[in-house]
């Protein structure tokens, strides 16, 4: 639907449910899904609403996620890791590998590069040959940068 009508109708809900965490995760993603580049405030607003659902306990992994994700994609990568880690850190469920690989990106994007791999190793422990082949496509770069692959090796 409209972001717009979304952030409306969510910020009813909060009026009648101000404890609702989950609320709270929503009008996060509803205000980042309105950001045009450089309106700062909206992402602020955003980042106002997830940590308010942080401390209300905020704990669905779907939704964590999304809201990381939409972080990294406007830039504000440490608040993007630190809700990340949070979905990385509730127990496993089926968002946990998507969490995991969000959070590598955000630690890549933010040349946190050792962080990076780390998480790109976690995923690599589980993963099937297609999707192996596409986390060390992603790491390669980092490695090089590590100064732990040669231009002419490949992960």
């Amino acid at each position: 639907g409209n972001p717009k009508d979304a952030e409306t109708a969510l910020e009813e809900a909060n009026v009648l449910d101000p404890a609702s965490a989950a609320c709270w995760g929503y009008l996060a993603l509803a205000n980042l899904q309105q950001y045009d580049l450089g309106d700062d405030a909206r992402v602020d607003r955003a980042a106002a609403c997830v940590e308010h659902a942080t401390q209300l306990g905020l704990a669905d992994g779907n939704l964590l996620t999304d809201v990381g994700v939409a972080f990294a994609a406007v830039d504000r990568l440490t608040v993007a890791v630190d809700v990340l880690r949070r979905a990385v850190a509730l127990p496993f469920g089926g968002f946990t590998k998507h969490a995991r690989l969000a959070l590598a990106r955000a630690y890549a994007k933010g040349r946190r590069h050792v962080e990076a791999t780390d998480e790109y190793a976690t995923l690599l422990a589980v993963a099937g040959d297609a999707e192996a082949g596409v986390l060390r496509a992603e790491m390669e770069p980092i490695l090089k940068v590590l100064g732990k692959l040669d231009d002419d090796e490949a992960p």
